[in-house]
């Protein structure tokens, strides 16, 4: 996330921060053109009880040039002290296919909870994140638009460095980082890449 805010009181439930995982989930198409890939939201979290009978928790998501989905995850009664996982809310199956968007750039987003029987609806948490994409390695003149979207969090992945003396050449230093496969943002395979300084002249 490039941004968050938690809101809670202490007869409200709450969203734990380190759990929310925002997806841009590709579908294959856009605007029923199979040529042009798009996306729309998934998310995953958990909520710290209480969540009282008749609680639905639900997210708004909004992005320029008018954008925007909301939707429900599905909510169950919680006590204070306990804690409800919500899994793959939104994504195509909640949204559908002539949901999607080829936006690509910063969205704001909102986790909410309404409660019809007690009358009230609360934001428990706010964020912002950021879309990418890649090429599919797709060729073709059918497949130029299709790109892989992912949420862009190379800034929060841990990162490592090594130096090594070559004899005759000095010092070469690398930097490697992990983080899931841009080409598979549903899939949770991890990929490894590094930047040779010394190939930079450096």
């Amino acid at each position: 996330m490039l941004s968050a805010t938690n809101s809670a009181a202490q007869d409200q439930p709450t969203i734990q921060k380190d759990s929310v995982q925002v997806t841009a989930f590709t579908l294959s198409s856009y605007k029923k053109d199979f040529k042009v890939f798009s996306w729309v939201p998934k998310l995953n979290l958990r909520v710290n009880g209480p969540i009282a009978s008749g609680s639905q928790i639900y997210a708004e998501f909004t992005a320029a040039g008018g954008s925007a989905w909301k939707f429900d995850c599905k909510t169950e009664e919680t006590g204070a002290g306990h804690w409800w996982q919500v899994e793959d809310c939104g994504g195509r199956d909640a949204l559908g296919e002539d949901k999607g968007t080829t936006y690509t750039g910063p969205v704001n987003f909102t986790i909410k909870m309404r409660n019809e029987l007690m009358g009230g609806d609360a934001t428990l948490f706010s964020g912002k994140f950021k879309v990418a994409k890649v090429h599919s390695n797709e060729t073709g003149p059918n497949y130029v638009n299709h790109f892989v979207y992912y949420v862009d969090q190379d800034w929060n992945l841990p990162q490592g460095s090594r130096q090594v003396d070559v004899p005759g050449r000095g010092s070469r230093q690398s930097k490697l980082w992990h983080h899931r496969d841009r080409r598979q943002p549903n899939a949770y395979n991890l990929a490894a890449r590094s930047i040779h300084l010394d190939a930079l002249g450096m």
